[in-house]
């Protein structure tokens, strides 16, 4: 008899919120798992919705790898649908699961517009939090350009991003326990216990 193991790509951003790659978003057991009821397709030109006709909601992007991708449009409502739809699922105690192909470049997009926009993070912190949930983000270089151009279109219309970890404004109970989270996986920083003695003149 032949055993067959899948490699399951999937890690929780925070309480309810997923991020995963293509093989992930198609294992019906893993969605059961993690009570995976809405879904965000980051990969919409090259990955169906598998499992829209079993009541999972799909938010889809058509967006591609290529350099030349927009993922914005002029009034930002794209970055608006992704923070409503995640709140929605987020409100109703149900399970989301953001995924692209590999899982390491447009899905990760998603995720830091959600925490730019939802926390007001800087793209700068929104990065550092995701790095210390997933370590293998591989975002391109013209991605990372157009956050940041959002970032200066958030700051433009009035929203003050925060962009310290410590001394920060925290707006809600959810936001303190994310920011805790963070700190209390910091590494330990390195205390040097050798102690010169000063020489007596």
């Amino acid at each position: 008899m032949e055993f067959t193991t899948e490699i399951i790509n999937i890690s929780k951003i925070k309480e309810g919120l997923f991020i995963g790659d293509q093989v992930a978003s198609s294992n019906f057991y893993i969605l059961a798992q993690f009570k995976i009821t809405h879904m965000i397709n980051a990969a919409g030109k090259s990955v169906p919705n598998l499992f829209e006709n079993y009541g999972i909601h799909y938010l889809t992007l058509n967006w591609s790898e290529n350099p030349s991708q927009v993922l914005f449009d002029p009034v930002d409502q794209i970055a608006k649908k992704i923070v409503s739809f995640i709140d929605d699922a987020n409100d109703k105690g149900e399970g989301l699961l953001a995924f692209s192909i590999r899982g390491q470049n447009r899905v990760c997009i998603v995720i830091l517009i959600y925490l730019m926009r939802k926390y007001n993070w800087s793209l700068t912190k929104s990065i550092d939090f995701l790095k210390s949930k997933k370590q293998d983000i591989d975002i391109s270089k013209s991605f990372l350009t157009q956050l940041s151009n959002f970032e200066k279109r958030l700051a433009k219309s009035g929203i003050e991003s925060s962009s310290t970890w410590k001394d920060c404004k925290i707006k809600d109970l959810e936001e303190e326990v994310m920011t805790n989270t963070y700190l209390n996986g910091l590494p330990i920083p390195k205390v040097n216990t050798t102690k010169k003695e000063k020489k007596k003149t």
